[in-house]
């Protein structure tokens, strides 16, 4: 059985580009987060909201959500780092 502290996160503070963003990352769910920083080809999907990066877990698909930071500014940081970014929001 997974300990309280494996099946929730603490959002981590990330700088300089984030600033104030936070990231959350679904734990107990089944994904292998070791393995996923690992290997660079396996995607990871980014989300702005925490819900929704848990779905995705739950589901296989590794997800993050970052807050405290606009869809705009993200997508930027994202496209920045080579990411590939595809939904229509971030694309504008």
């Amino acid at each position: 059985m997974a300990s309280k502290s494996d099946r929730s996160s603490r959002p981590e503070k990330l700088s300089p580009a984030f600033k104030n963003a936070e990231v959350f990352q679904p734990h107990g769910c089944g994904i292998d987060w070791k393995q996923v920083e690992q290997d660079a080809s396996i995607p990871v999907v980014v989300t702005d909201s925490p819900i929704m990066a848990t779905v995705l877990c739950r589901s296989g698909q590794p997800a993050l959500s970052v807050s405290n930071i606009s869809k705009k500014r993200l997508a930027k940081i994202l496209r920045n780092s080579g990411a590939r970014v595809f939904t229509k929001e971030l694309a504008s």
